[in-house]
């Protein structure tokens, strides 16, 4: 039953008359329950994708940076030297 919870098959719902006895209600809105399992599930995996892709990015940069100090430095140099 959890993973239905967990899933948002499923919620929990307290019965006064029922005293602790635990009953569930079954959720009726399927885009409800995909909004909800996007919203948690996939969320984490675009995090990951977006610190992966910041990460490469910022490589790309550090190396294009460095590219264009190589090239300064050699173009400051007299030809034929």
């Amino acid at each position: 039953m959890s993973s239905l919870e967990r899933l948002h098959f499923v919620h929990q719902r307290s019965m006064p008359s029922n005293g602790k006895k635990v009953c569930f209600e079954v959720e009726i809105d399927c885009w409800y329950v995909i909004q909800e399992v996007l919203d948690r599930e996939a969320m984490q995996e675009f995090r990951i994708m977006n610190r992966a892709l910041d990460s490469v990015a910022e490589m790309f940069e550090n190396a294009e940076s460095a590219r264009s100090e190589r090239n300064f430095e050699s173009s400051k140099t007299p030809a034929g030297v």
